[in-house]
């Protein structure tokens, strides 16, 4: 899953980020999960609370690496 703003998304910034796709993602890896996250990618405001929500989770994931 790659995208450097959320105009590169063409399913949509909530397809990219929502938590149980990025879970499924992370938990899959057998060696290793390396995520690069682009300001440009969280640089926008949600449409909905579950938006927020998810891109608070995924600011939380890529901040704590």
């Amino acid at each position: 899953m790659t995208a450097s703003s959320a105009d590169d998304v063409p399913r949509g910034i909530s397809f990219l980020l929502n938590r149980n796709r990025l879970n499924v993602a992370v938990s899959r890896a057998q060696y290793a999960a390396v995520i690069v996250r682009s300001e440009l990618l969280t640089q926008y405001l949600p449409a909905t609370p579950d938006g927020l929500v998810d891109l608070g989770a995924f600011l939380g994931l890529t901040s704590t690496s």
